[in-house]
């Protein structure tokens, strides 16, 4: 509603939206229609009504209008369903749950583009302020992105990623895991550690 009325009475302010959906979390019980369009096949059925949730909000937003959004969507983890013996995400650092979704439009300002280049979600928030306001924090612990967005090429190589969890020990008191994703190489520090060339093994098997 907000969108609707505030955002469209001023076109010319800047605001900055954030929206988190969840609905795509255990257990998966997408509302009608998506649960009958879905049958037997929930988690679908959940991703599915996250899809039209978005699609509304990018009509709400003008994304289709002659003055559209930076958008940017993201996912924060993937799910297991079932890879490595884990059904849905928080005990391993595997790449099933890490890799994620990372989608910049701004129709107009940026050319549809793939990039295969390593990102992280800590290089979101200062290529968001790159690309809005052509200035970075220097507070921010991520990089900018926009010279690959604007099709170009970094100079130098991307920096490693680093991941963790910590539910294995606060819930059931088994060591925590982190995970550096460098080049084609990750190594994920556990009990008994963990080093994968993920170029040959990209299962991480």
């Amino acid at each position: 509603a907000w969108l609707a009325s505030a955002g469209r009475q001023d076109a010319l302010r800047p605001y900055f939206l954030w929206v988190h959906l969840y609905d795509a979390h255990e257990p998966y019980s997408p509302p009608s229609p998506f649960r009958e369009q879905f049958a037997g096949r929930p988690y679908d059925g959940e991703i599915a009504f996250q899809d039209a949730v978005v699609g509304s909000l990018l009509d709400a937003a003008g994304y289709g209008s002659a003055t559209p959004p930076l958008v940017v969507v993201a996912g924060d983890h993937g799910e297991s369903l079932g890879d490595h013996g884990e059904s849905t995400h928080g005990l391993f650092v595997y790449d099933v749950a890490l890799r994620v979704p990372l989608i910049v439009a701004w129709p107009g300002r940026l050319r549809a583009a793939s990039v295969s280049t390593p990102v992280r979600l800590i290089d979101v928030a200062p290529t968001l302020m790159d690309l809005a306001a052509g200035a970075i924090d220097e507070g921010t612990n991520g990089r900018t992105l926009r010279t690959l967005l604007e099709g170009g090429h970094e100079a130098d190589e991307a920096p490693p990623a680093y991941a963790e969890t910590y539910f294995p020990q606060f819930f059931m008191q088994w060591a925590p895991l982190r995970a550096l994703h460098a080049g084609r190489w990750k190594y994920i520090d556990a009990p008994e550690p963990e080093l994968f060339d993920l170029q040959a093994d990209p299962g991480e098997r």
